[in-house]
């Protein structure tokens, strides 16, 4: 979970399942923009909360070395060094992207980059991913463009 609205739809889902199956044992992950500036609003219901960027501490948890709440993670300088995301999870799911100017087609997320030098007085993203930008290799991103259009047809 990455946001405070889909904090509150995961305790909905997990209460819902809990009552349909009797029991609940999963975990709840937060991470994202929310939980490095509004770490106080993120409910008691949690089980890790994860500052900075996730994928290392993901892993990490997952795999039970991790213990304490609040995980705190560092910047990866080499962007390229991530997996590709897993898009085979995403690929069936109703596309909720469609507005007046565009048609429902296979549409994908993807991050390029990370960070930014600018200090924008309305913008949260350099106390989110700091000041120093970060980006995927040009290769990378083609590569990643290339997989999304020739596996999915994504326009």
């Amino acid at each position: 979970v990455f946001n405070h609205i889909l904090i509150k739809l995961v305790f909905k889902f997990s209460k819902n399942l809990s009552t349909i199956t009797g029991t609940w044992e999963g975990k709840i992950i937060v991470g994202g923009p929310h939980t490095s500036v509004a770490l106080e609003t993120i409910p008691e219901f949690v089980d890790f909360i994860v500052q900075g960027e996730g994928e290392r501490a993901i892993l990490n948890i997952v795999e039970g070395q991790i213990k304490d709440r609040v995980v705190k993670e560092s910047r990866i300088e080499d962007l390229d060094s991530l997996p590709v995301p897993a898009y085979d999870y995403f690929a069936n799911l109703p596309y909720d992207f469609t507005t007046k100017w565009t048609e429902e087609k296979p549409i994908f997320n993807m991050n390029t980059s990370r960070g930014c030098p600018f200090d924008c007085a309305f913008c949260s993203v350099g106390s989110i991913w700091g000041r120093k930008y970060r980006c995927f290799s040009a290769q990378r991103i083609i590569e990643e463009v290339k997989y999304l259009v020739e596996k999915y047809n994504v326009k």
